[in-house]
């Protein structure tokens, strides 16, 4: 029975370190590089200070020091305006970074990321919705 509970116990509090990227899409770039990419935290709600996320990997190992080549434009469909926005590395963690921003408005989200990692051209476009979450209505939760 101890073991039981301690099993149980165990499961329980290492429940709250379940990687990040479990909500993000991951997808090869350029034929060499995997990037896992969505929102910095999940669920987004709008109105509330967030971001994109960025891992980036070759062959299993971080890639370090894209800060300043890749950049990220973010879109709505029903919205004209895009914000660029450029990457900055996470604190001690290699292969890491982050782009935030304001979601202003509930929705689906696009961000298009461009730029080189030694010298292969990036330009992939992640959307929202199927692979990582919406940008949820924060209104339902407001109390009072």
């Amino acid at each position: 029975m101890k073991k039981i509970v301690s099993l149980v116990l165990f499961c329980f509090l290492t429940a709250g370190f379940v990687p990040a990227a479990s909500a993000h899409e991951r997808r090869v770039v350029a034929g060499q590089f995997e990037f896992i990419v969505g929102f910095i935290n999940e669920p987004a709600f709008s109105g509330q200070m967030n971001g994109v996320d960025l891992r980036v990997t070759q062959k299993n190992k971080p890639v370090e020091n894209l800060e300043g080549q890749l950049k990220v434009i973010v879109l709505r469909s029903d919205v004209d305006k895009t914000l660029e926005l450029a990457f900055s590395k996470k604190y001690n963690d290699p292969g890491h970074y982050a782009a935030h921003f304001l979601p202003a408005k509930p929705g689906k989200y696009i961000f298009r990321i461009t730029g080189t990692i030694n010298g292969a051209a990036i330009d992939e476009q992640f959307e929202s919705g199927e692979k990582f979450h919406d940008v949820n209505d924060v209104v339902p939760l407001q109390f009072p």
